[in-house]
């Protein structure tokens, strides 16, 4: 029974550190409620987390995603319920 236990355990750690994290450029990228007309349409990003399920994980996979492309902001399109909180996002450049 104590293997079972310290199976249990090391899932539940392999899981709760499986969140993702922010990278720096990543904590730089803000989420607007639109666009404003000092940004430029960089293209949608679809992001889920099949892992934890948790929409701030998905929301911080967008950020590093939009960073990635060079964008450092970013407008939440869609949220589609019950499919591991999947979300549709438009990554932007804005100016300022």
């Amino acid at each position: 029974m104590p293997m079972v236990k310290r199976l249990i355990a090391i899932i539940a750690l392999l899981l709760t550190g499986c969140a993702t994290k922010l990278t720096v450029e990543g904590s730089k990228v803000l989420q607007l409620e639109k666009a404003n007309s000092t940004c430029v349409s960089l293209g949608k990003i679809e992001e889920k987390d099949i892992l934890t399920g948790k929409f701030e994980s998905v929301k911080n996979r967008i950020r590093n995603r939009t960073a990635e492309i060079g964008g450092n902001a970013f407008v939440i399109e869609y949220v589609i319920p019950n499919q591991q909180v999947p979300i549709i996002a438009t990554a932007y450049k804005c100016a300022g």
